[in-house]
């Protein structure tokens, strides 16, 4: 009798194990259909938020481009952009804008930026006026003769691959840039990309500021 009782609450012992091992599997697997669609959805969320943050980047782009936008101003000669010695060019710069002077050239190129009244002194140059060895006599007009000598850094760049912002026309519709070969007898090819970015100034600034 006693060894009956025993195998009964043996078996009934092994079917409670199989029971729960069965529950336990059940709910390992629940747990981890949980787990993946959570996984599921927080990479969702994930993506949305990545897409959000793009797309706040890019509204804030387009409103600042909106606000100060930038436009093409010379890229193009409608033939050579070249300046042969002795020669230069010159254009306008827009009040209200910063300029973007942009060009690369096969020989170094100067460009100076100067007032209505200093070009006026540039373009009268006299004869007398001298480079220095191996300078463009027009460089020489520009910064010995217009400007007294006194070159300001953010008036003035130079090289064959030039990138200079100038701001002084922000406040002030008083300048030009005057552009030519840094050495004296030689023809400079330019590629120039300019462009502005309106950019009105709070205050009047550089020539317009002095009173």
């Amino acid at each position: 009798m006693t060894t009956i009782i025993l195998a009964l609450l043996a078996a009934a012992s092994i079917a409670a194990g199989a029971y729960l091992y069965d529950q336990l599997g059940r709910t390992k697997e629940s747990l981890a259909g949980s787990e993946r669609r959570g996984g599921a959805e927080q990479l969702t969320i994930d993506r949305l938020t990545r897409q959000q943050k793009d797309l706040q980047q890019q509204l804030q782009a387009a409103q600042a481009e909106a606000k100060n936008p930038t436009v093409g101003i010379w890229n193009d000669c409608g033939g050579s952009c070249a300046i042969q010695p002795g020669s230069y060019r010159v254009g306008t710069i827009p009040d209200t804008f910063t300029y973007h002077l942009k060009l690369t050239s096969d020989v170094s190129v100067d460009a100076y930026f100067l007032t209505v009244e200093e070009y006026a002194r540039f373009y009268n140059c006299p004869s007398y006026i001298r480079p220095s060895a191996g300078q463009n006599r027009i460089a020489a007009c520009a910064g010995a003769w217009a400007l007294n000598g006194q070159v300001p850094g953010d008036r003035f760049a130079s090289g064959n691959a030039v990138n200079f912002d100038f701001h002084l026309a922000e406040g002030c519709a008083s300048y030009l840039v005057v552009m030519f070969p840094s050495a004296a007898g030689e023809t400079a090819d330019l590629h120039p990309d300019v462009s502005v970015s309106y950019q009105p100034a709070a205050a009047p600034t550089g020539e317009c500021a002095q009173g």
